[in-house]
């Protein structure tokens, strides 16, 4: 069986490929062979995906689900500052782009991130949607060139050139936390085509943010963001589920306003005080 991440992987850098498929089976030898006294994957995706078939049904005595502590750019904002659903959208805030919907997604730029993705789906959106709606998408993509990966960043930057897209795609490269603390502050909704997380942090940037989150259905990504968001389906209609989606929390208020409520409710689970007490009762100290 080879690891998801070695899947996207091998293309680009054999050696990223190499480390992720043997990382991914040293963890389940360790599982397997009870080699570990605690495991704590940080979502029941990563725990079943360690515990699977592959190796049979056995485990360590203990193991349980911890999320990542959290202390990210976000945590200085409370709920009370984090945007009104519906007036963000009714009152686009956006300097330099009145006229536009602006979206967000935070990742490296690897292969599993499903950048290019995103880069299909503001192309559908240009040709299709916003002939309805007369409003372009500006998407910001924000995150680190993780080395071994330049030329799949040069590829990202060549689609968004062919495809005449540079005046709606934006890179913003290895930002600082004041730079993200402004794309969320910026962005009318979160939206996230990777094909493989173990967690996915940004999505609870997102709703720390008050933004709506539009997610493709895989790996730990719908766990992480509960009912804070809107789920798109992998397969051949995907490009045009995520214009749909998008296209429903751009023009329904209430939905809009239901997706970030459920998200800010959603970010109880991951409290760092509850989190933290978790962990560290788990290791009893």
């Amino acid at each position: 069986m080879i690891s998801l991440l070695a899947k996207w992987f091998w293309r680009y850098s054999l050696r990223a490929a190499i480390y992720a498929w043997t990382g991914r089976l040293l963890a389940k030898l360790l599982v397997y062979f009870g080699a570990v006294d605690l495991f704590m994957p940080a979502s029941e995706f990563s725990l079943q995906d360690l515990t699977s078939k592959w190796f049979g049904t056995l485990k360590p005595a203990r193991m349980e689900v911890v999320p990542i502590l959290f202390d990210g750019p976000m945590t200085s904002i409370s709920s009370d500052s984090a945007k009104n659903g519906e007036s963000q959208v009714l009152n686009n805030k956006v300097s330099g782009h009145k006229n536009s919907f602006v979206g967000l997604f935070v990742g490296r730029f690897v292969p599993n991130k499903g950048v290019e993705l995103l880069i299909d789906v503001i192309q559908k959106w240009h040709t299709k949607k916003s002939q309805e709606t007369e409003k372009k998408i500006i998407l910001i993509v924000a995150g680190k060139v993780t080395p071994g990966f330049e030329f799949y960043f040069e590829e990202l930057q060549a689609k968004i050139k062919f495809l005449g897209l540079n005046d709606c795609i934006h890179f913003t490269i290895d930002p600082s936390q004041d730079v993200l603390k402004r794309h969320f502050a910026e962005a009318d909704f979160f939206i996230c085509a990777s094909r493989h997380e173990g967690f996915c942090m940004p999505i609870i940037e997102a709703q720390m943010a008050g933004l709506p989150v539009i997610a493709l259905n895989s790996t730990a990504v719908p766990e992480t963001m509960g009912l804070g968001g809107l789920v798109v389906e992998q397969g051949k209609d995907q490009i045009e589920d995520f214009c749909a989606r998008i296209e429903e929390v751009l023009t329904n208020p209430e939905l809009r306003l239901k997706l970030v409520q459920s998200g800010k409710e959603n970010l109880a689970r991951f409290d760092s005080s509850k989190v933290g007490a978790k962990f560290l009762g788990l290791l009893n100290v």
